[in-house]
């Protein structure tokens, strides 16, 4: 049998597709938190300890406490009086930027309110592609200032937006991802964010190791009075007083999860032994009765910081003042515009005060000789 002659014509090839290696862009990044974790195993064991104290970030890491600090913050004149200064700050910050690619790092960043509303004024006069990254350790306000976010910033070709749920203690783990060569920062650590960390030199040395010459740092602290225990009780005691009724909402909430009773009386503690000097905190103590006694839970403090003396620890640490700092309208906190020299790696670690400061302060643990001012319980 003969065979059917073949056909000279072939069939053109499929069109191959070839898979690109491009990945899609980064919105979000949920990294182990390791520090927490830890602290979490060793939590309940110190909460039955008569006195005990835990780290501030934990006021915000449940959703409800999440959600009652958003009232908080709601009701706060402070946050008005914080956000009228905005389009200022803006405008000092935009008289040192470079036309380079700017990559916004707003650390602690909470609900955003702040962060992405002074990120709009930059936007509307910074020609050039602009990354904005919200850190925060408690997912629901880092939600929260995402979808903020989104929904204040349009998405464009020159407008990058990602999230990064992580701890500010570690943040040098995240580094490659928030350093990025051939491009300029701008670091903001509004808020009590600064005073929430357990040592602020030490984060401002390792945690922005990766920031280059020309890099900016704004960073806004609550402002300390001069003098004596005694003084400072007199002229800032009704204002921590203040603030202790408009967040006793909030760290009740906080509490709840990790005791069963509601606390019955709240005080004020004043420490003065901190590592920068002329920094004291306000400390928050709740107490709770259980069967075996009272138990005393130091839930929250706030730092406030001598200007001048936290600008001599900066300076010491590679970042010089570029601008006088802009005081809100409470005229209780200020922010600072720093940028990073050529010769920060020259430089020393800390100041010579800081480590006076530090060494005194351990001495004065081994001795028990710790002062303090307590203000009048509150029921």
């Amino acid at each position: 049998m003969k065979r059917p002659p073949r056909s000279t014509h072939r069939a053109s090839p499929l069109p191959l597709r070839v898979p690109t290696c491009e990945a899609p862009p980064l919105n979000a990044l949920l990294t182990p938190r390791r520090l927490l974790e830890r602290e979490a195993g060793l939590l309940p064991q110190a909460l039955r300890g008569p006195r005990c104290l835990v780290r501030p970030v934990w006021a915000y890491l449940g959703l409800p406490s999440a959600l009652a600090y958003r009232r908080y913050l709601t009701r706060s004149p402070a946050t008005q009086a914080r956000a009228t200064g905005l389009r200022a700050l803006a405008a000092v910050i935009l008289a040192h930027l470079r036309r380079a690619p700017l990559d916004v790092l707003a650390l602690g960043v909470g609900d955003g309110a702040q962060e992405v509303r002074l990120v709009q004024h930059l936007a509307e006069q910074h020609g050039a592609p602009l990354s904005l990254c919200l850190q925060d350790l408690s997912e629901p306000l880092l939600s929260c200032a995402y979808r903020r976010a989104t929904e204040s910033l349009p998405p464009s070709a020159q407008k990058e937006l990602w999230a990064l749920l992580a701890d500010l203690e570690e943040l040098t783990l995240h580094a490659d991802l928030l350093f990025r060569p051939e491009r300029q920062r701008l670091v903001l650590l509004l808020g009590d964010t600064l005073g929430e960390l357990e040592d602020e030199l030490r984060f401002l040395r390792y945690g922005l190791a990766g920031c280059t010459a020309g890099d900016l740092l704004a960073l806004e602290v609550p402002l300390a009075i001069a003098g004596s225990e005694a003084a400072i009780t007199s002229r800032q005691g009704d204002a921590a007083n203040q603030f202790l009724d408009e967040a006793q909402e909030w760290l009740t909430a906080a509490l709840a999860p990790h005791v069963l009773a509601r606390p019955s009386e709240w005080a004020l503690r004043l420490d003065t032994q901190e590592r920068i000097p002329g920094c004291y905190a306000w400390c928050v103590l709740a107490t709770v009765n259980t069967d075996p006694g009272p138990r005393t839970i130091e839930v929250y403090r706030r730092r406030h910081y001598d200007p001048a003396r936290l600008a001599t620890c900066l300076r010491a640490l590679g970042w010089d003042p570029v601008a006088a700092p802009l005081v809100g309208d409470s005229g209780d906190s200020a922010v600072h515009l720093f940028r990073r020299c050529a010769d920060a790696d020259a430089r020393g670690s800390v100041s010579s005060g800081a480590r006076k400061a530090r060494s005194s302060r351990q001495r004065a643990g081994e001795h028990g000789a710790a002062r303090a001012e307590r203000l009048p319980k509150r029921r």
